[in-house]
């Protein structure tokens, strides 16, 4: 099991505890903004109730500038927390 090295900041903790729909989050260079989205988006997956055949399905929508900002933001910080080498993984 992974462990997570999370510091709480005001506004990821209201970032967490909301439930709406749609939700955007904004801070300085390095405030873990990306880091907190792609928890988010785990725990949310985390939370579908199992299928039949066994599976969770999910769906979520990540949006950045441009297709090269989202390979060297969000997709690195995504393979740094979730590595896609790790045995059994299906990412």
């Amino acid at each position: 099991m992974r462990v997570f090295d999370y510091k709480d900041y005001p506004v990821l903790s209201a970032f967490f505890r909301s439930n709406a729909r749609v939700r955007r989050i904004m801070g300085p260079v390095g405030s873990g903004k990306t880091s907190a989205c792609c928890m988010e988006i785990w725990r949310r997956a985390c939370q579908q109730t199992v299928s039949r055949d066994g599976y969770r399905y999910f769906r979520a929508s990540v949006v950045r500038n441009t297709f090269p900002d989202l390979q060297r933001t969000t997709l690195e910080t995504w393979h740094r927390i979730f590595d896609p080498d790790a045995q059994g993984s299906k990412f």
